[in-house]
């Protein structure tokens, strides 16, 4: 049988919204199938729904020829099917053998004595076969996110194994979004050897295009929770935008951006600054610059933001608008005008459980407080402009921001600290898991705040993005801080001419 999954008029509602609406295609056995839409499109809630958390309240999942109906993951995962979240789910004081098999650790019990040399053995063969050069005793959290993420692919083919499934299906949740470089490369090549060795079919969610289009033997796009094309033929990542979001793609990605050319007096200097993951960075940020700092997923440059923030122990000189903030917390920086949107937004970004009012007017209550009372008007109406300024799709602002897709997610987390008018911004890969018509916002929002004089640090993983949008280029390599690239708007660097600096 060639189909391995067909979805028959899936339809899934919620208060307010319908997240899907008639959803029909199929996933045939052995392909790799890219899904993509803009962010609030229906991917999660179908994912969702494929793995068991969601049921639909209409529709049919066909898998294997035969009608399923999952309403817990475990079914799912026992049926064969199996989620790589974006988010990961390890258990970070596990050895990597014993997050392999997480849930199963059953099958390797003989009168009730774990045989945890029998489940290494397994676990390493199986590190071996996908290519991953890892010991499987070696912590886990002792790895980097990116090489993590590599755990989590091995953990399916682990209990694949373990559960006797011959032909799984892998959904991945934008897997690559914090994979550059070598670790990339080793991605693509795991995800070929779960076609090839282990007899997989995969569903790939990502927002890099070019990706879609390098991994994937057909396209499926969402919009508005609707398919608009369930194989799209000839795909180009011009087409699939348009597609996706209705509209040609701006002749100039980052054109709003590339207007300022004169900068203020240093909001943000830093010397021979230095923690356990750096040393020695020195680097200034003027009113109205937008100065990038690249480089590989271990270098060091998550670390550099969460240091200037307060976050991370530190010696040597780090001012913040000429004072010395050494020995202050990363409460007192944030009131002197530091803002910070991080690289997990789920870790340290948003309270997932709270209202998007609730997050955007939290750390600002002295804005809308007088006499220690709350005047709900005017912040529900401030709330009610951000929503609007930055397109965050959701039924009202009292929805829950957990129940937003990661991209309406991320755009709350830049509403917070917009609504604090910060001098210094430090985003940290702010397009991270976010569509294109999204990303264009939020390079008009970088506009935005460099043209009232914001200095903005951007820490990113897409060189292009960090060419075209910085003034100033710097790149973290084992933990050292490269000369500083001018990146002029009329004379931008290329891309092969600053690779290497990543290494």
């Amino acid at each position: 049988m060639k189909q391995h999954l067909e979805l028959r008029s899936i339809t899934k509602r919620y208060p307010g919204v319908t997240a899907l609406r008639d959803v029909s295609f199929c996933i045939d056995h052995g392909e790799t199938l890219g899904l993509v839409g803009e962010n609030g499109a229906g991917k999660s809630t179908l994912l969702d729904i494929l793995c068991g958390l969601q049921t639909p309240d209409e529709g049919q999942l066909v898998l294997h020829g035969e009608v399923v109906e999952f309403d817990q993951p475990r079914e799912a995962t026992h049926a064969g099917i199996f989620r790589v979240h974006q988010e990961q789910a390890l258990i970070l004081v596990y050895p990597i053998f014993q997050n392999l098999f997480l849930g199963l650790e059953h099958h390797f019990s003989r009168l009730g004595i774990m045989q945890f040399a029998e489940m290494q053995a397994r676990a390493q063969r199986i590190l071996n076969e996908l290519g991953i050069a890892l010991d499987a005793k070696a912590v886990t959290g002792d790895l980097n996110f990116g090489t993590r993420q590599l755990i989590e692919i091995a953990r399916v083919v682990a209990q694949s194994e373990m559960l006797k499934i011959d032909r799984p299906l892998v959904l991945l949740d934008e897997p690559t979004a914090s994979l550059s470089g070598p670790e990339l490369d080793l991605f693509y090549g795991v995800v070929r050897l779960l076609k090839e060795k282990f007899r997989a079919s995969v569903v790939f969610i990502s927002h890099r295009l070019d990706e879609v289009l390098h991994l994937c033997d057909h396209v499926v796009v969402l919009k508005d929770g609707q398919v608009v094309d369930a194989d799209v033929s000839e795909p180009t990542e011009a087409k699939l935008h348009s597609l996706m979001v209705g509209r040609e793609r701006l002749t100039d990605f980052y054109a709003t951006n590339r207007q300022r050319s004169e900068f203020g007096s240093p909001v943000l200097e830093l010397t021979d600054f230095t923690t356990e993951f750096f040393r020695n960075v020195t680097l200034s940020v003027r009113e109205g610059e937008i100065v990038g700092i690249g480089g590989l997923v271990q270098s060091g440059k998550t670390e550099l933001g969460r240091a200037i923030l307060g976050v991370e122990a530190s010696r040597g000189g780090v001012r913040i608008l000429g004072r010395d903030v050494s020995p202050l917390t990363a409460s007192d920086r944030i009131e002197l005008g530091v803002g910070y949107v991080p690289l997990h937004r789920h870790l340290d970004g948003v309270m997932l459980g709270r209202s998007i009012r609730d997050n955007i007017i939290l750390p600002s209550l002295d804005r809308f407080a007088r006499w220690g009372i709350l005047d709900f008007p005017k912040a529900a109406s401030f709330v009610s402009e951000r929503v609007d300024e930055l397109r965050i799709k959701a039924p009202n602002d009292a929805a829950l921001v957990g129940t937003l897709s990661g991209g309406n997610q991320q755009k709350v987390v830049l509403a917070k600290w917009l609504a604090r008018n910060p001098r210094l911004l430090i985003v940290d890969n702010p397009t991270r898991g976010v569509d294109a018509g999204a990303k264009e916002e939020i390079y008009r929002l970088l506009r935005d705040v460099t043209a009232g004089g914001c200095a903005v640090l951007l820490i990113s993983d897409d060189l292009v993005e960090l060419i075209e949008l910085s003034n100033t280029l710097y790149f973290l390599s084992s933990g050292s801080l490269s000369a500083a690239i001018p990146a002029p708007v009329e004379n931008k660097p290329k891309e092969q001419d600053v690779v290497a600096m990543m290494f």
